[in-house]
Formats: structure tokens, C-alpha cells, sequence
């Protein structure tokens, strides 16, 4: 199995104006996801903190923050690269 995975991460932010979720750039510009190459014993949690970083996010109590899958299926936080 490999040790390092290379993960396609984006970031949307539901706007209650438009009653959608719209995509967020990340912050040092380019397209609407970033590429992580990351060890396979690497958990939801700790790609969550990441994206946070990259995508400018601060996450708060009021906010509800939630991963999940390009065909949106909901992944757990104790989850790792490679169980995916």
C-alpha cells in the first residue's frame, strides 16, 4: 500500500442569501481546490485543520463545519487517508 496519498481538497460555504453552498478560492488565489500530498495515516481531522489553513477559514461553535465527499457522502473525523 502506498504511504503517501495525493488528496483533491476544496472548500464551500453555505450562503444564506442564495439558499446554496458556493465555492471558496483558496487563499493565495488559483482554482476553486488545492492538492495535498499527505501519509495515509493521516486523519479527517488533521485535513480539516489543513484546509482551514489554506482556504483562510476560522471554525467556530456557530458554525457547523462538516467533510465530506466530492459526491457528498459524509466522512467521520477519526477517519484516515487510507480508509478512503
Amino acid at each position: 500500500m502506498k504511504s503517501m496519498r495525493r488528496l483533491e481538497v476544496g472548500w464551500k460555504n453555505y450562503d444564506s442569501k442564495l439558499h446554496k453552498y458556493v465555492v471558496v478560492r483558496p487563499c493565495k488565489g488559483g482554482g476553486t481546490s488545492t492538492h495535498f500530498k499527505v501519509q495515509g495515516s493521516t486523519t479527517m481531522s488533521e485535513m480539516m485543520q489543513m484546509a482551514c489553513e489554506v482556504f483562510d477559514v476560522q471554525r467556530s461553535p456557530e458554525v457547523e463545519t462538516k467533510l465530506v465527499s466530492f459526491d457528498d457522502h459524509f466522512i467521520s473525523d477519526g477517519v484516515t487517508v487510507s480508509d478512503l
